[in-house]
């Protein structure tokens, strides 16, 4: 029903031989199209919030969410497939690491944990490859360079 429509009174049928009232005994003393009062308006609002909210509060129950946690664990993850990409790698590994730390102070926090795991393993792993290609560069880097 269209809002405008709804405080409309309908005005009596025309009818000049007949002195039926189609509004009752009061229907003399008021005007066919009167006006509806402030407070009706407001009163429909309250009862429509009121219908709202019974019907958000009849919805199921969702089990509580860690954004952070869920964040840093994906990042953790897809920085352990990609961190021997130089500097992409590497700042995926400590963006992950963020992201599942700043996740630990919120509940659940499995995916967050696991986020620090996987960060915890990939940092010391990409030192240890580190190390081992700098070393080994500069051990055959001058044979390879004066053959």
């Amino acid at each position: 029903m269209n809002d405008r429509n709804a405080y409309r009174q309908t005005p009596p049928p025309y009818n000049p031989g007949s002195n039926n009232r189609c509004y009752g005994d009061d229907a003399h003393n008021r005007e066919p199209f009167q006006q509806p009062r402030a407070d009706f308006r407001r009163q429909q609002q309250q009862q429509q919030w009121q219908q709202w909210q019974a019907e958000w509060e009849q919805q199921p129950w969702r089990r509580p969410t860690n954004g952070l946690g869920v964040a840093g664990f994906t990042v953790s993850l897809i920085s352990l497939f990609i961190c021997w990409i130089p500097v992409i790698g590497w700042l995926m590994v400590l963006i992950g690491l963020g992201l599942s730390i700043a996740g630990l102070f919120r509940n659940p926090r499995s995916l967050a944990i696991a986020g620090v795991i996987i960060s915890g393993v990939v940092i010391p792993t990409l030192i240890t490859v580190m190390l081992m290609v700098f070393e080994s560069v500069a051990v055959f880097g001058e044979r390879f360079l004066n053959y």
